[in-house]
């Protein structure tokens, strides 16, 4: 029974003919899963006074995404890279409904990976913005079968807000040599800016990476790239709880056999 049933199955999909309808279906499906998303994203503007060469003050700034990991019962709390922030005077964070608050603050940092956690005090944000405010799933990256996997890039892929992108993971199993710690880097084949941000999703939305640019191939190829979130999660948690990360400066190595007996 079970083979004459794969049997009908394979003899109608043999007879139907895709289009450029399917294919527009398909990504309009993409589109509504990153719109849906986006409701988590926010972009973080790190703000420094200076002066140009005529003595003139002037306000620099730079933005990257960030995604909203928890709202408690004081803050909001945004994973967000910190290069953008670290000489910034203060920090601007603007919400999905468009509106800008100015009093943010880095709670805890990594220097290892370069991501920290903003907080946003509950009582400077608007009640429409709170209950607008949507906490993201994250998902997983400790699949055996990562490459191939289609996903969707939202946040600032392109280098440009509010930008999406879609591919697929080209490679998962790549594990960076960092100092006291292993993550794994997720490569894809999405081609994008050195000054991307944000997160790859699967098509069902969740949060599979972050997304890093700071190690990318010497060949100048700007494949994007992520942290892979099953990973990165304990440091998510240590970060939102304002803890801070001791440095020791240990690398890891898996050691073979033939040098355990010696």
């Amino acid at each position: 029974v079970q083979e004459a049933t794969q049997n009908e199955v394979q003899k109608a999909l043999s007879s139907y003919s895709f289009d450029s309808t399917n294919y527009q279906q398909m990504i309009a499906s993409m589109k509504k899963t990153a719109t849906n998303a986006e409701k988590y994203v926010v972009t973080v503007t790190g703000v420094s006074s200076d002066t140009d060469w005529i003595n003139e003050a002037f306000e620099r700034t730079g933005s990257v995404s960030g995604i909203i990991v928890a709202k408690g019962r004081n803050n909001v709390l945004i994973l967000v890279d910190h290069s953008t922030l670290s000489s910034a005077e203060s920090i601007e964070v603007t919400f999905n409904d468009g509106k800008t608050y100015s009093n943010a603050e880095v709670k805890a940092f990594d220097p290892t990976t370069d991501l920290c956690i903003v907080a946003v005090p509950n009582d400077s944000i608007d009640a429409s913005t709170l209950d607008s405010i949507t906490i993201c799933t994250l998902g997983s990256s400790s699949s055996s079968t990562l490459s191939g996997t289609p996903i969707i890039a939202i946040g600032s892929p392109t280098g440009t807000s509010d930008s999406i992108c879609y591919g697929a993971i080209t490679s998962g199993s790549r594990t960076l040599d960092l100092a006291d710690s292993a993550y794994k880097l997720i490569s894809t084949d999405i081609y994008t800016s050195t000054s991307g941000s944000g997160v790859i999703l699967d098509l069902s939305g969740n949060v599979t990476g972050i997304i890093t640019m700071a190690y990318n191939n010497s060949d100048g190829a700007n494949q994007l790239s992520a942290y892979g979130i099953t990973e990165i999660k304990p440091l998510i948690e240590k970060l939102s709880a304002g803890e801070t990360c001791a440095y020791l400066g240990v690398h890891g190595t898996l050691v073979p056999d033939y040098i355990s007996k010696k």
